[in-house]
């Protein structure tokens, strides 16, 4: 097991809807010894559809730390104003760890096409 924390990120989305949308994200460590403790950010990274420079503190969605047990999954939603850019970014220890998400009309149903980045879809940030 790594001891060095990776941060995956699913890069910039937006939700282009004329409704509010939700991230469904789905977390899964398959070590069958050993916990991860996790943290998932879902950022708000502002409106509009046209060239613009984030220039305030970015907001949050969603902020969720916790300790996801061996051979288990987790399921986070976050609600996306429509209009806006979002990120999801998540932070853990270890190996054996997948996320997946997927944008949704309302919590727990269908998924929309193309709202879905897959865990090998996700890229790693290396931050000093």
């Amino acid at each position: 097991m790594s001891d060095k924390h990776k941060i995956k990120s699913s890069g910039i989305l937006m939700n282009n809807q004329t409704f509010l949308i939700f991230s469904h994200i789905e977390l899964l460590n398959v070590d069958p010894n050993d916990s991860r403790d996790v943290t998932v950010l879902v950022l708000d990274w502002g409106v509009g559809a046209g060239p613009s420079s984030q220039t305030n503190p970015v907001g949050s969605f969603l902020n969720f730390s916790g300790t996801i047990p061996p051979n288990t999954q987790q399921r986070l939603n976050a609600e996306i104003p429509a209009d806006h850019h979002y990120e999801v970014r998540v932070t853990f220890k270890g190996d054996d760890f997948s996320v997946n998400i997927f944008g949704t009309e309302s919590a727990g149903a269908g998924w929309l096409e193309g709202y879905t980045v897959l865990n090998d879809q996700f890229f790693n940030i290396e931050l000093d």
